[in-house]
Order: structure tokens, then C-alpha cells, then sequence
């Protein structure tokens, strides 16, 4: 079993839509996904149409420490499974620090039999928001991906950030506590000569971490697709399948992003959703998109 973490301190620098489309390319190349939702937003639990609910999440895997099938639910896509964010009343953020063993926490609950037995991969979507539930979730993780935005701003946040990140998470390492390695990469990069000059900027940094934080060669460009997939809940290399190399295709930036992250995939394509045939993708959509017309009705 292999954990990632998305992690950021700055919101809305792309964490979920990353989170949830590299799950879905893995479970596409086989590999059996968990995600977790540990963001308040809980915009990953909203991600995806679910095929059967459990009925714990992150408030019982938290409270027990220990996660079971009982919290977790199922994806309709293939390979895929969530913990969901069930927290509406705040009691993670209340109860969650005043734990002796808050830090280790999640990665006490993730590591036991159900888990190794069941998945191969475990992606655990963070608050854009540094806290407790974040350092939970940075000591759980083999290795933490942190996406940055190529504009000034986030690229100075994202080494301030960084640099208070580590030093608080190797704050840790005299209770035995040691936080993955930490892999950043450009997101939502656009063709304008300022973000390829700011990219190439953040790319310095590695060496203002003392190695501490590698630069993924892969860069997800700008892309309607993903704003598309999110919208029709299907994942983004399932928006536009072709092996066309287009620099913006989303399909081309997902395949490279898991050859990057895990080489024996490498120069192998994937079917989109598995066994599942167009119709079937259109039948899931179509009756998702129509029960939550009718909840919003309801509401």
C-alpha cells in the first residue's frame, strides 16, 4: 500500500481535481484506489457519483482510529472507494487536537489488515489550511504531492508555505513522527512567456529546500477538460480520450503524470472506466445529474 497526500497551504490551487483525476487514472491502470476526504469542503466526497454509501466516514475513522468497511464507501467507477467527509458539525476540528495522538492519528487508523488487504493506493485530499488535521495527514503519507498555480502569488506562497510545512512537520521526528517526501508540480500552467518564466522560477527552489522538495518533470497545462470532467463527475482523461500528443490534452497529462509517479506504468495507455461501455457511462451520468436536479428541487 502507497499513500499520497495533496498539500497545500493555499486553497484552491487545484488539490481535489488532482486528487481525484490521478485516482482515477491508477484504477484505470488497475491499481485498487482509496480516497480519503480529510478537507471540511468535502468537495472530494461531492467529486464523484457514489454506487453504495457507507454508513461511517472521517468522523468514526477518526474517532476509532481505526478505518473499516464500515467507512468506506463505494465509487461507480471501477477500482475506486472514499472515505467520505461526514463532519457538518465541526467535531473533527474540536476533538481531533485534543488527542494525545492526533498527529499519527490517520496513519494509525489507515495502517491495519482492511486497508493493506483491500487497496494498493490511498490519496488523501487536505484543507488548503495548515492545523492539526493536516500534519495528521502529512505523517500518514509516503510521499506528498503539492500542486502550484504558475502566478506570483502562489508561487512565493507556495516557498513560504513550504518552508513552514517542513519545519513544522520535522518538529515531529523526535516522537519517531516522519512525513513523506514532498513532490511538487506546475498546475493549471497556461502558454503566456510570464508563467513559463515564474515556472521555471519555482523549479529554483529546489535548492532553497536542501533537496527536502523535488519538481515532478510533468505539468499539467490549462484545460477546459477538467473543468468539464468535474462538472459531468467523470474523470478528466475520460473527457477526452486520444494518445494525440497535444501539450493541453488531459488524457497525455494524466498517462504522464502516473508514468512519473510510478515508471512501470510507462508507455502503457489505459481504457477509460474500465469494462464500462459508452452507454453505461451515459446511463450513470444521466441518473446522477437527474437525482441531484431532484434533491436541489427538494431543498
Amino acid at each position: 500500500m502507497y499513500v499520497f497526500g495533496l498539500i497545500s497551504k493555499k486553497g484552491g490551487v487545484g488539490k481535489t481535481t488532482l486528487a481525484a483525476n490521478l485516482g482515477a487514472i491508477l484504477a484505470d491502470f488497475g491499481a485498487r484506489v482509496l480516497l480519503i476526504d480529510a478537507d471540511p469542503q468535502a468537495s472530494l466526497s461531492k467529486y464523484y457519483p457514489l454506487r453504495n454509501e457507507a454508513t461511517g466516514g472521517m468522523i468514526e475513522m477518526i474517532h476509532d482510529g481505526n478505518l473499516n468497511e464500515s467507512m468506506v464507501s463505494t465509487i461507480v467507477f471501477p477500482n475506486m472507494s472514499i472515505v467520505l467527509w461526514n463532519d457538518k458539525t465541526r467535531e473533527i476540528q474540536n476533538t481531533l487536537p485534543k488527542m494525545i495522538d492526533a498527529p499519527a492519528r490517520i496513519k494509525m487508523a489507515i495502517n491495519n489488515d482492511y486497508v493493506d488487504n483491500n487497496f494498493d493506493i490511498v490519496i488523501i485530499d487536505t484543507q488548503g489550511a495548515e492545523g492539526t488535521i493536516q500534519d495528521s495527514a502529512a505523517f500518514a503519507c509516503d510521499m506528498m504531492l503539492s500542486p502550484i498555480s504558475p502566478d506570483i502569488l502562489s508561487s512565493r506562497e507556495f516557498e513560504d508555505g513550504t518552508q513552514a510545512l517542513l519545519s513544522r512537520l520535522d518538529s515531529g521526528r523526535p516522537l519517531g513522527l516522519i512525513h513523506g517526501q514532498i513532490k511538487a508540480l506546475i498546475y493549471k500552467m497556461d502558454q503566456t512567456r510570464d508563467a513559463k518564466a515564474i515556472a521555471a522560477e519555482v523549479n529554483q527552489a529546489y535548492f532553497k529546500f536542501n533537496g527536502k522538495v523535488e519538481m515532478l518533470k510533468t505539468v499539467i497545462r490549462s484545460a477546459v477538460a477538467y473543468k468539464e470532467a468535474a462538472t459531468e463527475r467523470i474523470p478528466a482523461h475520460c473527457r477526452e480520450i486520444t494518445t494525440q500528443n497535444k501539450s493541453d490534452s488531459a488524457y497525455i497529462a494524466m498517462h504522464h503524470l502516473a508514468w512519473e509517479l510510478f515508471p512501470n506504468f510507462h508507455g502503457a495507455y489505459v481504457n477509460c472506466f474500465g469494462q464500462l461501455s459508452e452507454s453505461d457511462i451515459s446511463s450513470i451520468v444521466d441518473s446522477d445529474t437527474q437525482t441531484e436536479s431532484s434533491k436541489t428541487e427538494n431543498d
